[in-house]
């Protein structure tokens, strides 16, 4: 049994790249890749994600696609772009004639060592050895520079780097190499590759476990954190101050085009009839002067408060906008994430107003 290109290009890369050449295809590999690189580096985002399904699949599919996105198109597009240049590079030469997507597969599977790397620097964070020269870490980290961020680069691209140039190198071959007639399981690359992978799964499985409450999202039935807030206008806002009221919290920012939007329908209903009802309007850490000219250029009513991260991160908030209707006794009902519904909304508004207050 012939095993994955993925699996065998550590130890025969000029046989694996000359499979791919002729199969014309591979390049979905890479971000299948950087699908595991992100539950590796980012375990918590990727399972809150997930535990959002439990109130609202789409919103937890919508979530995870971009955490997905955001993380793995810079390298896709940054691939697929030094794919077109091979391509033309090739057909320059006129050495070898491949499509742009065939070349760019090629490359892909130089991205292997990279996962391989992040899987190392995962175990080695489970035993307290963290520096921001190991892959995973930020290029944009502060603490690197000059020596630093040059090691980084060396450290995390070399090898793929390096494997890059053997897939080149392939492909102006004036012929290309043949598969071996078995491939055995297990090699020593092979078998040591499997098992950090399953160690680093394994590695952070149990930091999901031991940080549960920070990445399990605020759900419905949960009793919301207690909020000490001061309007932009100097007006505090104690935590008894929602008791036996009915509440509309919204975590929003004057950038978000979404947020903007739903203004008029925040506005809409802040007006609803009753003094049993109250909307809080939460801004995520901008500026209050800009705040306050936004919110007097949109003619907003309803007090805005100012939250500079604690509320975010109590909340597990991570996109924008994000809202939670919470009943009287502290207790959230409903979620919302994304574009607000006014309709949907006042109909929940009204159905938990319509409950009997159990004092």
């Amino acid at each position: 049994m012939k095993l994955p290109r993925s699996l065998r290009v550590l130890w025969e890369p000029a046989t694996v790249f000359a499979e791919t050449i002729a199969a014309r295809k591979g390049f979905g590999t890479l971000f299948l890749l950087l699908g595991i690189e992100l539950f590796l580096i980012r375990p918590l985002r990727v399972t809150s994600h997930a535990m959002r399904a439990s109130f609202s699949p789409s919103v937890a599919l919508m979530g995870m696609w971009q955490e997905y996105v955001n993380y793995a198109l810079p390298v896709g597009v940054g691939v697929f772009v030094l794919g077109i240049v091979l391509y033309y590079a090739l057909r320059r030469s006129g050495q070898r004639r491949l499509d742009p997507w065939t070349a760019a597969s090629v490359l892909a599977y130089a991205w292997v060592p990279h996962v391989l790397l992040i899987a190392a620097a995962v175990l080695l964070a489970r035993f307290g050895v963290e520096h921001p020269i190991l892959p995973g870490g930020s290029f944009n980290d502060p603490r690197l520079s000059g020596a630093t961020l040059l090691g980084k680069g060396v450290i995390e691209l070399g090898p793929s780097v390096l494997l890059g140039m053997i897939a080149v190198r392939t492909c102006f071959a004036a012929s290309l190499p043949t598969a071996a007639k078995s491939t055995r399981l297990p090699l020593p690359i092979t078998a040591a590759s499997l098992l950090l992978l399953i160690a680093a799964f394994a590695s952070s499985s149990v930091r999901i476990a031991d940080n549960w409450d920070r990445a399990r999202p605020l759900l419905p039935g949960d009793t919301v954190p207690p909020l000490d807030l001061t309007s932009i206008d100097g007006n505090p806002l104690r935590p008894d101050d929602l008791y036996h009221q009915v509440s509309l919290i919204e975590f929003w920012a004057t950038w978000c085009t979404v947020c903007v939007a739903s203004m008029p329908q925040v506005e809409k209903l802040h007006h609803k009839p009753g003094d049993r009802f109250r909307v809080v309007s939460i801004n995520a850490n901008e500026d209050p002067g800009d705040v306050k000219k936004f919110v007097e250029d949109h003619r907003l009513s309803f007090p805005v408060y100012i939250d500079r991260g604690r509320l975010q991160s109590l909340f597990r908030v991570d996109s924008f906008p994000t809202a939670y209707l919470v009943d009287g006794h502290g207790t959230v009902r409903e979620v919302y994430i994304g574009a607000l519904s006014a309709a949907k909304i006042e109909e929940d508004i009204d159905q938990v107003l319509a409950e009997p207050d159990r004092h």
